[in-house]
């Protein structure tokens, strides 16, 4: 969970790589990109999703970078940049048995324009 002083790390679903600010966001020193949930409103929490894998396991995903993301996540996909020293705190937050890196999702889980 991320609190209200994160929200400008937090993103609208990523459309592209038109935007100055997600072209920032691609190099945040030390961030680590998670897709969230997407926020309802400003000031509001966030949370990052999670995955049931096939033993069991809830997973985090995490991704080095923001295109690496996109590639693995969808266009659509809600994300949040985080400090790579926070990501064991969300870990226990979030009771997630495993982090995994750069993997990408299956195709019906990913967050494209046909998948929402």
């Amino acid at each position: 969970m991320f609190d209200k002083d994160d929200q400008q790390m937090i993103s609208r679903p990523v459309l592209g790589y038109d935007s100055p600010a997600e072209k920032r966001a691609e190099v945040i020193e030390g961030a680590v990109f998670l897709p969230v949930h997407a926020v309802a409103s400003p000031g509001c929490a966030t949370y990052a999703e999670t995955r049931v894998l096939a033993d069991g396991a809830t997973a985090l995903f995490a991704y080095n970078s923001l295109s690496t993301l996109v590639n693995c996540c969808g266009e659509q996909q809600s994300w949040a940049a985080v400090k790579s020293r926070e990501l064991s705190e969300i870990q226990a937050g979030s009771e997630v048995d495993v982090v995994l890196w750069d993997t990408p999702l299956p195709e019906q889980l990913r967050r494209d324009a046909e998948n929402d």
